[in-house]
């Protein structure tokens, strides 16, 4: 874990859970799981989205990155 080196961590286990925390705190960093067990993470990511909680994303897998994208209609305007 990272909080020995000053870092605060929250774990939700569903969107739910996340919904709850972000409701009383800002955070600088969000990982998140594509598989949820209460909702699709595409469609949890787009919510965060439209609700301006999410400013940035970012994936090591440059398809996912692609999808992710169409989603939440971040698309490459100049391609």
């Amino acid at each position: 874990m990272v909080e020995p080196e000053g870092v605060i961590c929250d774990i939700a286990g569903t969107a739910a859970g996340a919904r709850t925390l972000l409701a009383r705190h800002t955070y600088r960093l969000m990982l998140l799981d594509l598989t949820l067990p209460d909702t699709d993470g595409l469609t949890f990511l787009q919510e965060l989205r439209v609700a301006a909680a999410l400013t940035k994303s970012m994936t090591s897998n440059e398809q996912l990155l692609a999808t992710i994208k169409r989603t939440l209609g971040m698309e490459d305007k100049n391609r």
